[in-house]
């Protein structure tokens, strides 16, 4: 895992017009705690991604959508992105904010395979810890 100094410098990068909405059950809900509080230490008083949070008591969790003016991206993290995870948000913001233009972690082979597939795709992704 990338170092937190590390980490904060990615996340000071994201340009203007992003920004993360976080749905929970309750702001008290251990998930919104633990998620407030590995956030908060990443932003700075000139963030400029902004967090929107939403309570919904029906939701089923804390779940993390990332936004480019004001549209969710295709990616959305259910639970607290610790570990690993807070990486892996970090990258779908500057995915989502650079676009093809950001390097990714595949070779060129997985890139070129992922360029083929035709039409759309869903994939769940579930992280465990270890």
């Amino acid at each position: 895992m990338e170092s937190w100094a590390s980490l904060r410098r990615r996340w000071a990068a994201l340009p203007a017009g992003l920004a993360l909405a976080v749905t929970t059950p309750s702001l008290s809900h251990a998930a919104a705690v633990a998620t407030k509080e590995l956030l908060d230490p990443l932003r700075s008083p000139t963030d400029r991604l902004a967090c929107h949070w939403e309570v919904d008591p029906e939701s089923p969790g804390i779940i993390l959508h990332p936004l480019k003016d004001g549209q969710a991206g295709p990616v959305a993290f259910w639970g607290t992105p610790s570990g690993y995870e807070l990486e892996g948000l970090i990258y779908a913001l500057e995915r989502l904010a650079f676009g093809p233009s950001q390097p990714t972690p595949f070779s060129p082979a997985s890139e070129e395979a992922i360029r083929q597939i035709a039409g759309p795709l869903a994939v769940d992704l579930y992280v465990a810890p270890t």
